[in-house]
């Protein structure tokens, strides 16, 4: 069973401001203007929706459904949903009820059709996705919107993008829009799976590193744009394969070289539940952030593999919001 994560944050007014600034995208009116303290809070959510192998016939689009309540007033009136396992038909399907909300997406393929037979009820492509309900950035100043689909493979010959090692085309969509009048990119996140004791974990662990690298140098561009990142990283919070997200803890070093907060890292209850002993440490030093795990995947055992990251600079407030199991 899986768990859809959500959270929400505060952009600084900053961010605010600089939409202004910007030639070609929308303008905020000077009484549009908040501080952090008054912002209105943009909301996230993230969901792995099985859609391949937990959609049968009987399913009666119960998943797409779901997706879509996020946006809801009823549900969690998401800006931003990350979604990892859909297939092309369930893409299509949430995005043609959301484009009439005022939402734009954008689907990655990591199976073709024919890469796996039958592997999607239709035979259609499998991937993930994001939907942002915004506008889109203007293609200036190097920015392509038909180029967002970031390629976080592992290759034998990086430089030439030859022999891929994994087994799966392992890609991030992204959208660069202006929610609530403010810049902002987001990716949808599904790194590749495996034990931290086999050898595929090399592979997760140099994908965070790409799309780590990548955060960093959209928020070194000028004054730098609020990024976020959701999905399933396919390990737990205290591993390398999210060492790249996390900003540094300066009370108690926790291996983190990041400049992200995540929206689970502040509930304390489950602070001491890691097999490290880091978050128990985090206890002890009573801090008020730590690697921390409230579980998102139910299997075997229970684990926390799903995360929305935000950077830091950027938001405010950052918290949980409320989770679904399926």
């Amino acid at each position: 069973m899986r768990t859809l994560r959500s959270g929400l944050a505060v952009l600084r007014s900053l961010v605010f401001l600089l939409a202004a600034s910007v030639t070609g995208t929308p303008t905020a009116r000077a009484a549009d203007v908040v501080e952090t303290s008054t912002a209105p809070p943009v909301r996230f959510a993230t969901y792995n929706i099985c859609g391949h192998n937990c959609v049968k016939d009987d399913d009666k689009g119960l998943r797409v459904s779901e997706v879509i309540k996020e946006t809801e007033p009823t549900g969690w009136e998401a800006d931003v949903v990350f979604v990892q396992e859909i297939c092309e038909y369930q893409y299509n399907s949430i995005l043609g009820t959301l484009t009439t909300r005022g939402y734009i997406g954008n689907y990655a393929q990591t199976i073709p059709p024919k890469g796996r037979e039958g592997l999607c009820l239709n035979k259609s492509g499998y991937g993930m996705a994001v939907f942002v309900k915004g506008v889109p950035a203007a293609n200036e100043n190097g920015y392509n919107s038909a180029d967002t689909d970031l390629d976080l493979n592992t290759y034998r010959d990086p430089v030439n993008k030859v022999g891929r090692l994994e087994s799966e085309d392992i890609k991030s969509p992204c959208i660069k829009a202006y929610v609530q009048s403010r810049p902002m990119w987001a990716c949808s996140v599904h790194l590749y799976w495996g034990a931290e004791n086999e050898a595929t974990s090399a592979y997760r662990n140099a994908e965070a590193k790409l799309l780590g690298a990548k955060v960093a140098e959209w928020n070194s561009i000028g004054n730098g744009t609020p990024t976020v990142v959701g999905g399933d990283f396919n390990t737990q919070p205290w591993n390398p394969g999210t060492d790249p997200f996390y900003e540094p803890f300066p009370t108690f070093d926790q291996g983190s070289d990041g400049i992200m907060r995540e929206v689970d890292e502040t509930d304390a209850v489950f602070f001491q539940r890691d097999a490290t002993g880091s978050a128990k440490k985090c206890v002890e030093l009573r801090l008020t952030r730590c690697r921390s795990r409230e579980p998102t995947h139910y299997g075997a055992s229970a684990r926390k593999i799903d995360y929305i990251f935000m950077t830091s600079r950027f938001f405010a407030d950052v918290k949980q919001g409320l989770g679904k199991v399926l």
